[in-house]
């Protein structure tokens, strides 16, 4: 049990690093700073791999605990866990369970946020190179023999004789 309270003390420690980190990335997003957003990237795919390894180690230690209280393990979650261990213990993981949820949740919220102002921010910049990749474009002109061509920087003009 004690393997257990001390994965969960780390796992809301690791979350609790995430909406810092993802502030920073929102607010380099904004001021369209690169290397701020590569940097805070990096930092979160850390802390998330860090949460993985640790979602591994609690997914292992629940099992063994469901061994040990004969219940299936796909049916192991921390309120059944909560309601069948000793008195200390059980206060100690509803309080997790009471502190993580509520933090899991702001986490995902600032983290869809953050991508929404990305995202907007990669179509501004796609919308900027369409429209300079059209005014920097090539002309094509009709030439002498009548057959189009491209002019590359020169600008190709037809001329009416009447």
């Amino acid at each position: 049990m004690e393997q257990l309270i001390e994965v969960l003390e780390q796992t809301m420690a690791s979350y609790g690093q995430l909406p810092g980190i993802i502030r920073a990335e929102h607010d380099a997003a904004i001021r369209a700073d690169l290397g701020a957003i590569t940097a805070s990237g990096e930092q979160k795919q850390a802390v998330v791999a860090h949460i993985q390894k640790l979602e591994q180690r609690r997914a292992g230690v629940m099992h063994r605990l469901a061994g040990m209280l004969g219940l299936p393990p796909d049916q192991m979650r921390l309120s059944v866990l909560t309601e069948r261990v000793e008195t200390g213990q059980q206060e100690r993981l509803q309080q997790l369970q009471n502190e993580l949820q509520p933090l899991i949740e702001d986490v995902a919220k600032a983290n869809r946020e953050c991508r929404g102002v990305i995202d907007h921010c990669l179509r501004l910049v796609k919308s900027n190179l369409g429209f300079f990749q059209h005014w920097s474009g090539t002309t094509d002109v009709y030439g002498q023999s009548g057959n189009m061509c491209n002019s590359g920087l020169q600008v190709g003009r037809l001329v009416v004789q009447g």
